[in-house]
């Protein structure tokens, strides 16, 4: 089947309960999966994957909100359709860019995702495309060769052992796709995103903004994301994809303010962690698009500054502190923009602006983890 006609299939497929993705295989959107026999090959991978979800469920990285896990199912519902009984969703507290589906079902929604997508139609693309991976079983076949090759421990393990992972780079050249799947399951997601009224030119979005990050970072930045498009189409490529077959594709839904009263609860720490990555080409890139947001603009503003501040070149200190007063002008800054002023003004030797921002801190802060180190800093400025 060439690409044209199976462009034209995808357009049409949110009216069809099926569609081609190859000349031998058939994807259907319409009926379940059933579980397969214990004693076959599937069966024993599925049951490998059952035993790595029961380990997932006791991860401490795992975001146990019922409520956040809910509205996250409820997105992989409306794309899963008869499958929705299947997908069990897991959010996770681990800053890469990621999300994943194993065979049996289990999802894996990475925070390094969440807090890159900009609404829920930018997240129900990607899991779309996860969704779409499951549905042509291309799970099931990555595990087989995984088998072959005695590397079933550590591509599952990237299932249910998350906190194992050290980094994006890791991540992806264990658990990587072909770039045929790759584009198959893009098809298949945007069809599925299409079909429950989204946006579908939202998920070329999110590969636009991951190619800011990418072209911001430096050589050495840069080397998890070479990974990750090593067996991936690049992100450039795959954005000029979607976008033609987006342009086949009906929808318009975004719930951009939805997204973002969900994701409100988690966003400082999410941001925290990203600041600790100490990828600060990457973070800048990000931060600065994030900080165009009117929504919690003070956290935004606040992490961008701390990311200057930790980098400390050039200009830096002045931009920190340009941000950190921004953030007090946006309203319900977080008390750390204090402490950094206070950092920043200690290191230039401007003892009073120090000792103010430091107290200001603790004001706001009384029982800060580091309350004591910030009153010893207090005591050394007045000796």
């Amino acid at each position: 089947m060439n690409r044209r006609h199976l462009m034209s299939g995808l357009a049409s497929s949110v009216l069809m309960s099926s569609f081609p993705i190859g000349a031998a295989e058939q994807v259907s959107i319409d009926s379940r999966y059933e579980r397969p026999s214990k004693d076959s090959d599937e069966g024993s991978l599925w049951g490998y994957m059952d035993h790595e979800e029961d380990k997932l469920k006791k991860s401490p990285f795992l975001i146990r909100d019922s409520q956040f896990k809910n509205y996250l199912s409820s997105i992989a519902c409306k794309l899963g359709g008869a499958h929705c009984p299947d997908i069990r969703v897991y959010p996770l507290m681990v800053p890469f860019f990621n999300a994943n589906m194993a065979p049996n079902g289990m999802m894996q929604i990475w925070s390094g995702l969440m807090l890159r997508v900009d609404n829920e139609a930018q997240l129900a693309g990607v899991l779309g495309h996860e969704i779409g991976h499951y549905l042509a079983r291309h799970s099931i076949q990555h595990l087989r060769d995984a088998k072959s090759r005695s590397g079933l421990g550590f591509v599952t393990g990237l299932f249910g052992a998350v906190g194992a992972i050290a980094s994006l780079g890791l991540a992806a050249g264990g658990f990587a796709y072909s770039r045929e799947n790759e584009t198959a399951a893009d098809e298949i997601g945007i069809s599925l995103l299409s079909k429950a009224g989204y946006d579908p030119n939202e998920f070329a979005n999110v590969w636009e903004n991951l190619q800011i990050e990418i072209k911001a970072s430096t050589e050495g930045e840069n080397s998890g994301f070479q990974q990750l498009f090593s067996t991936h189409p690049l992100p450039k490529d795959r954005q000029d994809n979607l976008r033609r077959i987006a342009l086949l594709s009906p929808g318009s839904v975004k719930n951009e303010e939805l997204w973002q009263d969900n994701i409100s609860p988690y966003l400082r720490i999410w941001l925290k962690d990203e600041v600790k990555r100490n990828k600060f080409e990457s973070s800048l890139a990000l931060f600065n698009r994030l900080v165009q947001r009117e929504k919690n603009k003070s956290e935004y503003l606040f992490s961008r500054g701390e990311v200057y501040r930790l980098r400390n070149k050039g200009d830096d200190f002045q931009f920190a502190i340009n941000d950190y007063k921004a953030a007090v002008l946006a309203g319900n800054e977080p008390a750390e923009v204090h402490k950094g002023l206070g950092l920043i003004y200690k290191s230039k030797g401007d003892k009073d602006l120090a000792k103010a921002s430091f107290l200001t801190f603790l004001a706001k802060e009384p029982q800060a983890s580091d309350s004591l180190l910030i009153k010893s800093y207090i005591e050394e400025l007045e000796s």
